[in-house]
């Protein structure tokens, strides 16, 4: 799955969703799950794929604890954080190894739409 997100190669994405087997919140050496990578790369498609999975967990943590909601933050990537808030087990308050939370990343780095939408 990493591999397929890294490519945006929708089609191969959809393909492994389809598995039962296929675990959406595989972590790679990093700890970055698919989800991650998408948000880094603003794969728009492949993160609606990704969030419309049921299996996906919006709360992973990687190995500095940071969560998809805190990259969408950190980009400034309002659409992404709109759809990771309307995720019900999405925790906006999840902080990192640094006691850093999504609100903390838009302030400091001027997201003001994404706090906006962090306060709603």
């Amino acid at each position: 799955m990493h591999d397929a997100v890294r490519r945006a190669d929708v089609e191969s994405v959809k393909m492994l969703l389809a598995d039962p087997r296929v675990d959406v919140n595989a972590q790679d050496v990093c700890g970055e799950t698919p989800l991650h990578i998408v948000l880094y790369r603003g794969r728009t498609e492949i993160a609606k794929l990704l969030l419309a999975d049921p299996r996906t967990n919006p709360n992973v943590q990687n190995d500095l604890g940071v969560t998809p909601l805190q990259i969408a933050a950190f980009f400034g990537r309002t659409d992404f954080v709109k759809w990771l808030l309307a995720v019900p087990s999405t925790n906006p308050n999840a902080q990192n190894k640094y006691d850093r939370t999504a609100l903390h990343y838009a302030v400091t780095r001027g997201q003001m739409d994404v706090v906006k939408l962090l306060l709603a």
